[in-house]
């Protein structure tokens, strides 16, 4: 017995295949026929179908059949006509999906990492594919895309932000400041993730796609990258989090020095120096603040003190600092 699927016979639901012969007629009438005739372009196109027939079919019409990839795909191919596509009834569904599979590995993916102000935590996302599956924004690039429009554009199909403000600007961005960079095996393909600096931890993050993303939550890095809560995160996410803690120390304003929870926080700086020359005998006294002194914010109770006895040594070095 046929593993049972939830596709529809022809002609069992008539609202199903009208509505397939409407994402055909807009996902497939109007390319090319060469194209068409590539399998892994050809299921490029099926697969935009079926994120508008889960957006956007399924969402005005709720008693349409929930169809996993696989299952859709065959619905689709059932019902192309022969004269749009002369040998699609000789199509090899199982041969062409696993070659499809391999094809999109190889398609750059791209990202956004969100930072909250103090940079501790990082904006994740709960897929509804993966349950209890934590990742960060992202998706495959388009044809004739920049790897930061796509970045910013799948970002905010999964969060309904736009993080554009938040990143700097490309002409001024540096690798492994203003975002990471990933290729190695266990990773198909090239990926880059983009920082968002102090995005607000207060907004309504809502998806824009629908069927996808179940949750969107910041979490804290540290225990993330130790996992001390046991939440999952994705294999994508984790090499994420190994390279993190070094990048976050290279952005502009954020020190080197480490918490004693792990996380990075700006060293403290030097004491500026303040010199009081006291008079020897009536102790009357007087400080003079030195412009040698770090440039930074400071407060009284920062301020370091050298107390001096008036005298040949203490006038020369007054007469030096207000020289």
């Amino acid at each position: 017995m046929g593993k049972r699927t939830n596709i529809p016979r022809d002609g069992e639901n008539a609202a199903f295949d009208d509505e397939i012969e409407d994402l055909i007629t807009r996902f497939i009438f109007h390319i090319p026929e060469t194209e068409l005739a590539e399998s892994n372009r050809f299921l490029h196109h099926v697969e935009k179908a079926h994120w508008s027939y889960i957006d956007d079919s399924r969402s005005k019409n709720p008693k349409l059949p929930h169809l996993k990839w696989k299952d859709f795909v065959r619905a689709f191919v059932d019902r192309i006509p022969a004269s749009v596509i002369t040998n699609i009834k000789d199509y090899d569904l199982e041969e062409n999906l696993k070659s499809f599979a391999a094809y999109q590995g190889n398609i750059p993916t791209r990202g956004i990492i969100a930072l909250s102000a103090d940079c501790r935590r990082a904006l994740f996302i709960e897929s509804m594919a993966c349950p209890k599956c934590w990742s960060l924004p992202k998706g495959k690039r388009e044809e004739d895309e920049s790897d930061f429009d796509c970045a910013i554009r799948e970002a905010r199909e999964e969060t309904g932000f736009d993080f554009t403000p938040f990143v700097r600007p490309e002409s001024q961005q540096q690798a492994g400041v203003d975002y990471i960079e990933m290729k190695e095996k266990k990773i198909r393909g090239h990926v880059i993730f983009y920082i968002a600096r102090a995005v607000p931890e207060d907004y309504d993050y809502q998806p824009t796609c629908r069927g996808e993303v179940s949750s969107i939550r910041f979490h804290r890095i540290d225990k993330a990258i130790k996992n001390e809560r046991g939440i999952r995160y994705t294999y994508l996410a984790q090499c994420v989090l190994k390279q993190l803690p070094g990048v976050i120390a290279n952005l502009p304003g954020v020190s080197n020095g480490k918490t004693r929870r792990g996380m990075k926080r700006p060293q403290r700086k030097e004491k500026p120096l303040a010199v009081e020359v006291c008079d020897s005998e009536d102790k009357h006294s007087s400080i003079l603040r030195t412009p040698v002194a770090p440039v930074g914010r400071c407060f009284p109770e920062d301020i370091g003190r050298v107390v001096l006895t008036r005298g040949p040594v203490a006038d020369r070095l007054m007469m030096a600092l207000l020289a």
